[in-house]
């Protein structure tokens, strides 16, 4: 389950009805079908580190290639250029 932290340190977290698009965008790909979904139940199932804040669910930016991999995207290497 998501841990509470006290909004000063929320910099750098993505809410979770918009993880799907920033990781999308972060592949250069469209989000899957089913995305939301699916990311919901890697947070809730453990498998993707998340925040909680005044009730709504964050996951840290640096989550995005565990959350690429949760919806079969590739993260493209950085010295691909």
């Amino acid at each position: 389950m998501p841990a509470d932290i006290p909004a000063s340190e929320s910099q750098d977290l993505i809410a979770l009805p918009v993880l799907a698009s920033e990781t999308a965008k972060l592949c250069g790909a469209l989000p899957p079908r089913g995305s939301y979904a699916r990311l919901r139940n890697a947070v809730y199932d453990g498998r993707l580190e998340t925040v909680k804040i005044q009730g709504r669910v964050y996951v840290p930016r640096s989550e995005l290639p565990l959350a690429a991999a949760e919806l079969g995207l590739t993260v493209p290497s950085a010295n691909a250029a």
